[in-house]
């Protein structure tokens, strides 16, 4: 046991203290007092509206850490100012880059930045939540934006466009530029620092989404049409009480027309017949145009993800 806020919460620090704070990493016997405010915070990060939100943290803890505070790669961490803990922080390493998974308070940031260099990354990413922000961060900029809408009628007015599921050829077509397209995205919004690293994660993050390719369950190919002509795709996945947008496109020729606000906008029908209640959406902090339409639709910011150099 140690002494502290169980629950995470940060004790008031001068800066004096701040920078006198140590990094301890956490023993077996303190592993679970460690981990109730991680899992309680992960929990509260979910969409409300998923009823299975505990156990798709508890199921996302144990791939994380396998072997709790020995998995390889995770920094599972104490802070501490003399003998006593003020908080505790969580980070994981993926090639040179750190990224912050938990941290409990804020002043603990400048700290943490410090320990990762120390360990050698050259990048830190943090997430920034609604209910838990780090306010005064200098040297982030924004990579991505997590955004939700929940399906309500009376806000969802609009022109739609047709929704169809892609043949067979239209799915070879879409799949075969997935990769590059999303290596190329990752690079430009500082994801990745090499094109091979971008083009690796891409290989295996989409080979990890789509291991039965078309037939991988939940998930959802769609072409947009307007007079009959298609004008772009559409690729969601659904987990239970949601849906997630991985990929929205309009072809050049057909751009600037208002088809990806009615191909989302049919999808919103979609998906309320279906029963979900939210749909999220991730948008690179690069795209403006992408985060106004989002914005205009009834989209809100969730979650932020940002980067910092260390070097």
């Amino acid at each position: 046991m140690w002494t502290g806020a169980p629950t995470g919460t940060m004790h008031a620090m001068t800066h004096d203290q701040v920078r006198t704070i140590e990094w301890a990493p956490v023993s077996s016997a303190q592993y679970q007092q460690w981990l109730a405010p991680v899992r309680a915070r992960l929990v509260r990060r979910r969409d409300p509206a998923d009823s299975a939100a505990e156990a798709t943290v508890d199921r996302a803890l144990g791939t994380l850490l396998p072997d709790g505070p020995d998995t390889p790669g995770e920094h599972l961490l104490l802070a501490r100012v003399g003998a006593e803990v003020v908080g505790q922080a969580w980070l994981g390493l993926d090639g040179r880059g750190a990224l912050v998974r938990d941290l409990a308070g804020e002043e603990l940031l400048p700290a943490l930045e410090r320990y990762a260099a120390g360990i050698g990354a050259d990048a830190i990413k943090i997430s920034m939540f609604e209910p838990d922000r780090y306010p005064g961060a200098p040297g982030y900029r924004v990579v991505n934006t997590q955004m939700r809408r929940a399906l309500t009628d009376a806000d969802d007015a609009g022109p739609r466009r047709e929704l169809r599921e892609m043949t067979a050829d239209q799915w070879a077509a879409f799949r075969a530029n997935q990769e590059s397209d999303y290596a190329a995205e990752m690079l430009r919004a500082g994801q990745c620092a090499t094109a091979a690293e971008a083009a690796a994660r891409a290989e295996r993050e989409l080979a990890e989404l789509l291991p039965a390719g078309r037939d991988t369950p939940d998930q959802r190919f769609l072409m947009g049409y307007a007079g009959g002509e298609p004008v772009g795709f559409l690729w969601y996945c659904v987990d239970p009480g949601s849906a997630f947008v991985l990929d929205l496109l309009v072809y050049e020729p057909h751009r600037r027309r208002g088809h990806a606000a009615g191909m989302l906008r049919a999808m919103h029908d979609r998906c309320r017949t279906a029963g979900l209640a939210t749909i999220g959406l991730s948008v690179f902090g690069f795209n403006d145009g992408a985060r106004a339409l989002y914005d205009a639709l009834g989209y809100r910011p969730v979650e932020q993800v940002l980067v910092k150099s260390l070097r």
